[in-house]
């Protein structure tokens, strides 16, 4: 549902990911979707989806084919049908689901307006428009982070960090990412608070009320 300058998110570039965890806007639990404008691509990928093999086990079982040869590396990220009907459902919901993310975002935005949160979709482009995914804010400097979090957690109210930044990750701390100050500082104020269509506005001013109260 995200676009800049009209053009939807994941019509821009080569290839886009989409994934459908079950966190996300369009959600089946685990999986994704992949997008390519060159069919070169679309073929490696179809191919690494499924273990490199050039046919696959329904073509084989069809008797569309007797064996199978291993031409590219891959593993098994296909999803299974039970997944693929749930997204189908979902995708249904999805126009209606970003709308009420759009709300409660703004109720959380009005809540925020003159405290020292910032609301981290204020820094947005004008031409854009999220797809109100999550619901990141950022701390007053100072602020004990994990204090607040903690506070929340009594009060029976998940937070979470989106996301720390790439150099405090093992497999990425090297060379490439020595030095990311932006990033180090804005995930160190960072803290994600609750968005999702099941939620109402009165439940928005619990979780607004409780961290203001937290700082």
């Amino acid at each position: 549902g995200a676009s800049l300058d009209g053009q939807f998110c994941g019509t821009i570039g080569h290839c886009s990911f989409f994934s459908f965890f079950s966190n996300k806007n369009l959600a089946v639990g685990e999986g994704g979707m992949v997008f390519c404008r060159d069919n070169d691509v679309h073929q490696k990928v179809r191919l690494m989806r499924s273990h490199g093999m050039s046919t696959a086990t329904l073509q084989r079982h069809q008797g569309r084919a007797s064996t199978y040869d291993v031409i590219h590396t891959g593993l098994n990220y296909r999803p299974d049908e039970i997944r693929a009907s749930l997204g189908i459902t979902q995708l249904k919901k999805l126009l209606e689901g970003n709308r009420i993310r759009k709300v409660l975002f703004e109720a959380y935005r009005e809540i925020f307006n003159g405290t020292r949160i910032k609301v981290a979709f204020d820094t947005c482009e004008p031409n854009s428009r999220p797809s109100y995914h999550i619901m990141p804010i950022i701390l007053p400097e100072g602020t004990d982070r994990e204090a607040v979090m903690e506070h929340m957690r009594r009060a029976g109210i998940q937070t979470s960090i989106h996301y720390p930044s790439f150099r405090n990750f093992t497999a990425y701390n090297f060379s490439m990412f020595a030095s990311t100050p932006v990033a180090d500082e804005i995930s160190r104020i960072e803290l994600t608070l609750p968005l999702h269509p099941r939620m109402d506005e009165k439940q928005v001013g619990l979780v607004a009320e409780t961290l203001l109260g937290a700082i």
